[in-house]
């Protein structure tokens, strides 16, 4: 929703930049694109380095003496935090495009990286069986 009405605002240009050169553009669209590209597998890799840890982080001490509902509080809290993190690193695709197309850049920009970003965003949303397994990996070291 926040992608489209960035789009909807770019397109009508209600959000105002100064134009830049064209090579300065093209220059910042490849890095853009590089980007990217880049930040879709680091950001597979860093999801499931960061769900590992979610699972075999061992509770703390005050955490080990608390209820069953509690080490379930402690696993939405992990898994959110992990969304939060690995969505917003797609978010930033499609604000890059937002911003290079509201300086003037070519709406293929903009519909490029938005949609690059939407792919990671459906890659990475939140699944019920990520978090099942950390709930049931908590509960093992509450016992």
């Amino acid at each position: 929703m926040v992608i489209a009405l960035m789009v909807g605002l770019c397109y009508y240009r209600i959000i105002p930049f100064s134009h830049w050169q064209e090579e300065q553009r093209i220059l910042i669209r490849t890095l853009g694109y590089i980007t990217g590209i880049v930040l879709l597998p680091l950001t597979n890799l860093l999801r499931f380095v960061l769900l590992r840890l979610c699972q075999t982080m061992p509770l703390s001490e005050t955490q080990t003496k608390i209820t069953a509902q509690t080490r379930y509080a402690v696993a939405i809290s992990r898994y959110f935090k992990l969304n939060v993190l690995t969505l917003s690193l797609m978010m930033m695709i499609s604000l890059l495009g937002v911003g290079l197309y509201s300086v003037g850049d070519a709406l293929n920009t903009l519909v490029i990286l938005t949609g690059m970003a939407c792919l990671g965003i459906y890659l990475y949303r939140p699944k019920a069986t990520e978090f099942i397994a950390i709930a049931e990996e908590l509960a093992e070291q509450g016992k």
